[in-house]
């Protein structure tokens, strides 16, 4: 195991291990962000990008480890497509994100927690140690949190059972919607990882997965119950097309558009056809190359993005009415 500097939040003595031959993968295990691997590719395009960006894509791996969710995998599209999609928290969604990390550190009632200012502050969102104490003596104030010990390099501190039913009186994350970018990034990263692990038939379940969770969530958002359509993706895609106005025939789009949106049933309908011959969830009767993989993948990944922002201006033009 070698040691490195975090490309990411630029943290010193990081273990580093390679793997790949055409697709170099590095795995970094960092104090500071946790652990996750990365592209070659990805590693020259961070080097390009804004330091609040970095900041949030600190945080936002490091959220996986906290909640015991897998480490990710960075590739140039995360880099390029998706930094701007990370989420810019409030204050006070800063100090709920704290806490709910100080519960989940609470092993029980009573029980100490620490928190260290040089590799904690991503934790919160925050920017830097200094604003992980802002926040930490905010909560002490609301009463929240009952200080035990604090030094300049660490704070101590008990979960009160205020804290605890200030949590509780929080909406669940379910309620906010179980799709955003984050999910669906964090899906195609799955299935780029299979990829590169030669588990072709693995990722092609995994796309057929996300773009039947984006339909599934447009059909509840719009108080619909997706169970109706037995898992059949593309009676369940027609459906949301009719719910996005997406229908090839629609006189307000114009015609090269229109020929897209018919395109877009083709895609649903090889991805659904390709996955019954192909993937794992069946019994195998074609072996699929990694060419396959990828443009499943790629395809899977075009479309669950797209019909996710027509979901989200359908909601802005609703809104807008209001």
């Amino acid at each position: 195991m070698n040691q490195g500097q975090c490309p990411v939040c630029d943290y010193g003595n990081v273990a580093l291990n390679s793997s790949g031959a055409l697709d170099q993968l590095y795995h970094y295990d960092c104090p500071r962000c946790g652990p996750f691997t990365i592209t070659d590719y990805a590693l020259i395009e961070i080097e390009n990008i804004q330091e609040h960006f970095k900041i949030k894509l600190s945080a936002w791996i490091r959220e996986k480890k906290e909640f015991k969710e897998s480490p990710p995998k960075i590739t140039s599209y995360t880099v390029k497509g998706e930094m701007e999609n990370l989420p810019n928290y409030s204050v006070a969604e800063k100090l709920t994100k704290l806490l709910q990390v100080i519960k989940k550190r609470s092993g029980h009632l009573g029980d100490l927690v620490e928190l260290t200012s040089e590799t904690d502050f991503p934790v919160a969102w925050a920017e830097n140690k200094d604003e992980l104490f802002y926040l930490a003596k905010g909560l002490k104030r609301k009463g929240y949190l009952e200080p035990f010990d604090d030094t300049f390099t660490k704070t101590t501190c008990i979960l009160t059972a205020e804290g605890i039913e200030h949590l509780e009186k929080q909406p669940h994350k379910e309620s906010f919607g179980k799709i955003n970018h984050r999910y669906i990034v964090g899906q195609a990263n799955k299935c780029d990882t299979k990829i590169s692990d030669g588990d072709n038939d693995g990722a092609i379940t995994n796309a057929r997965t996300l773009v039947e969770a984006v339909l599934n969530e447009i059909l509840i958002k719009n108080g619909e119950d997706s169970h109706n359509f037995n898992g059949d993706l593309l009676k369940l895609y027609k459906r949301v097309q009719k719910i996005l106005d997406l229908e090839p025939n629609n006189k307000d789009v114009d015609d090269t558009l229109n020929q897209y949106l018919r395109g877009l049933i083709g895609v649903v309908s090889g991805l659904s056809g390709l996955r019954n011959k192909m993937s794992d969830s069946h019994v195998q009767k074609v072996k699929p190359e990694k060419r396959h993989a990828k443009l499943t993948v790629d395809s899977a990944k075009t479309l669950a993005e797209f019909l996710f922002e027509e979901m989200i201006a359908m909601q802005d033009k609703v809104s807008s009415r209001t």
